[in-house]
Protein backbone atom coordinates (compact mmCIF):
# COMPACT_ATOMS: atom_id res chain seq x y z
CA UNK A 1 0.00 0.00 0.00
CA UNK A 2 0.68 3.45 -0.85
CA UNK A 3 2.60 5.34 2.11
CA UNK A 4 3.68 2.07 4.21
CA UNK A 5 7.67 2.22 5.08
CA UNK A 6 9.73 -0.85 3.90
CA UNK A 7 10.52 -3.01 7.03
CA UNK A 8 14.25 -2.20 6.97
CA UNK A 9 13.99 1.21 6.99
CA UNK A 10 14.69 2.64 10.30
CA UNK A 11 10.96 4.80 11.55
CA UNK A 12 13.24 6.90 13.62
CA UNK A 13 17.06 8.29 13.73
CA UNK A 14 18.12 10.25 16.93
CA UNK A 15 20.20 13.95 16.14
CA UNK A 16 22.33 15.54 18.53
CA UNK A 17 23.07 18.87 16.70
CA UNK A 18 21.74 21.45 18.49
CA UNK A 19 21.61 23.59 15.78
CA UNK A 20 18.81 21.71 14.02
CA UNK A 21 16.24 21.73 16.88
CA UNK A 22 12.51 21.59 16.08
CA UNK A 23 9.83 20.60 17.37
CA UNK A 24 8.33 20.06 20.83
CA UNK A 25 11.07 17.51 21.94
CA UNK A 26 13.41 20.17 23.73
CA UNK A 27 16.24 18.64 24.80
CA UNK A 28 17.26 16.61 27.58
CA UNK A 29 18.72 17.23 31.13
CA UNK A 30 22.19 17.73 29.44
CA UNK A 31 21.22 20.02 27.42
CA UNK A 32 21.54 17.72 24.16
CA UNK A 33 18.89 18.79 21.75
CA UNK A 34 17.36 15.82 20.65
CA UNK A 35 14.96 15.49 17.55
CA UNK A 36 14.03 12.21 15.62
CA UNK A 37 14.70 12.11 11.92
CA UNK A 38 14.17 9.93 9.68
CA UNK A 39 17.39 8.19 7.58
CA UNK A 40 19.73 10.43 9.50
CA UNK A 41 23.25 8.49 9.98
CA UNK A 42 23.66 8.82 14.12
CA UNK A 43 21.27 6.21 14.82
CA UNK A 44 20.51 5.59 18.60
CA UNK A 45 18.16 3.35 20.59
CA UNK A 46 15.37 4.45 22.29
CA UNK A 47 17.05 2.60 25.65
CA UNK A 48 20.50 4.45 24.85
CA UNK A 49 19.14 7.91 25.22
CA UNK A 50 20.35 9.47 28.19
CA UNK A 51 17.18 11.39 30.61
CA UNK A 52 13.71 10.11 31.03
CA UNK A 53 12.24 13.23 29.67
CA UNK A 54 13.78 13.19 26.67
CA UNK A 55 13.77 8.76 26.39
CA UNK A 56 10.11 9.31 26.64
CA UNK A 57 9.59 12.27 24.23
CA UNK A 58 11.42 10.49 21.59
CA UNK A 59 9.08 7.88 22.62
CA UNK A 60 6.03 9.38 22.20
CA UNK A 61 7.06 10.62 18.76
CA UNK A 62 8.32 7.04 17.73
CA UNK A 63 4.57 5.70 18.69
CA UNK A 64 2.59 8.78 17.59
CA UNK A 65 3.95 7.58 14.02
CA UNK A 66 4.18 4.11 14.61
CA UNK A 67 0.23 4.24 15.64
CA UNK A 68 -0.87 6.84 12.83
CA UNK A 69 0.99 4.14 10.41
CA UNK A 70 -1.14 1.35 11.66
CA UNK A 71 -4.45 3.35 11.97
CA UNK A 72 -4.02 4.19 7.99
CA UNK A 73 -3.56 0.73 7.47
CA UNK A 74 -6.62 -0.51 9.32
CA UNK A 75 -8.69 2.14 8.17
CA UNK A 76 -8.26 1.09 4.60
CA UNK A 77 -9.72 -2.47 4.96
CA UNK A 78 -13.42 -0.12 6.22
CA UNK A 79 -12.41 1.84 2.69
CA UNK A 80 -12.00 -1.71 0.53
CA UNK A 81 -15.72 -2.27 2.24
CA UNK A 82 -17.21 0.30 1.39
CA UNK A 83 -16.16 -0.05 -2.45
CA UNK A 84 -17.20 -3.85 -1.82
CA UNK A 85 -20.39 -3.23 -0.77
CA UNK A 86 -20.90 0.13 -3.76
CA UNK A 87 -20.11 -3.34 -5.98
CA UNK A 88 -22.82 -5.37 -4.28
CA UNK A 89 -19.84 -7.66 -3.48
CA UNK A 90 -21.11 -7.67 0.46
CA UNK A 91 -24.19 -6.90 1.98
CA UNK A 92 -24.80 -3.71 4.71
CA UNK A 93 -24.79 -6.39 7.25
CA UNK A 94 -21.07 -7.61 5.87
CA UNK A 95 -19.85 -4.20 6.24
CA UNK A 96 -20.75 -3.62 9.82
CA UNK A 97 -18.89 -6.62 10.98
CA UNK A 98 -16.25 -5.20 9.02
CA UNK A 99 -16.33 -1.90 11.05
CA UNK A 100 -16.82 -3.77 13.93
CA UNK A 101 -13.75 -5.52 13.78
CA UNK A 102 -11.99 -1.97 13.01
CA UNK A 103 -12.95 -1.02 16.37
CA UNK A 104 -11.69 -4.53 17.92
CA UNK A 105 -8.49 -4.01 15.92
CA UNK A 106 -7.99 -0.32 16.79
CA UNK A 107 -8.54 -0.43 20.49
CA UNK A 108 -6.03 -3.66 20.62
CA UNK A 109 -3.52 -0.56 18.61
CA UNK A 110 -4.27 2.02 21.18
CA UNK A 111 -3.67 -0.43 24.10
CA UNK A 112 -0.35 -1.49 22.72
CA UNK A 113 0.83 2.23 22.07
CA UNK A 114 0.10 3.51 25.57
CA UNK A 115 -1.18 6.83 26.47
CA UNK A 116 1.27 7.86 29.08
CA UNK A 117 5.32 8.44 28.77
CA UNK A 118 6.01 4.86 30.29
CA UNK A 119 3.53 3.02 28.14
CA UNK A 120 4.70 4.98 25.18
CA UNK A 121 8.53 4.28 26.37
CA UNK A 122 6.98 0.46 26.55
CA UNK A 123 5.59 0.24 23.56
CA UNK A 124 8.70 1.76 21.73
CA UNK A 125 11.15 -0.78 23.33
CA UNK A 126 8.66 -3.77 22.27
CA UNK A 127 8.52 -2.08 18.33
CA UNK A 128 12.81 -1.46 18.44
CA UNK A 129 13.48 -5.36 19.80
CA UNK A 130 11.27 -6.58 17.63
CA UNK A 131 12.61 -5.10 14.56
CA UNK A 132 16.15 -5.51 15.86
CA UNK A 133 15.30 -9.04 16.09
CA UNK A 134 13.68 -10.06 13.22
CA UNK A 135 10.30 -10.56 15.18
CA UNK A 136 7.30 -9.82 12.78
CA UNK A 137 5.62 -6.81 14.16
CA UNK A 138 1.38 -7.34 14.91
CA UNK A 139 -0.97 -7.91 12.59
CA UNK A 140 -3.51 -4.99 14.29
CA UNK A 141 -6.33 -6.76 11.76
CA UNK A 142 -5.65 -9.89 12.61
CA UNK A 143 -5.57 -9.01 16.31
CA UNK A 144 -9.48 -7.54 15.73
CA UNK A 145 -10.65 -10.92 14.10
CA UNK A 146 -13.70 -11.99 16.35
CA UNK A 147 -13.16 -15.20 18.79
CA UNK A 148 -15.23 -18.34 17.66
CA UNK A 149 -16.57 -19.93 20.42
CA UNK A 150 -16.07 -23.46 20.86
CA UNK A 151 -19.25 -25.40 20.42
Amino acid sequence: MAGVRPRDEPLFVWERNPSRLQGDLGADESGTAARYVANMSDRVRIRDIEGEKARRRAARDMIGRYHEEQLRLLLEHVREGFERLDRGEIDPFDLDDLIHRYKRSAQKLWSFCGSSGSGWEHAALTLEWWREQGEPEPDWWEAGEPRRRRG
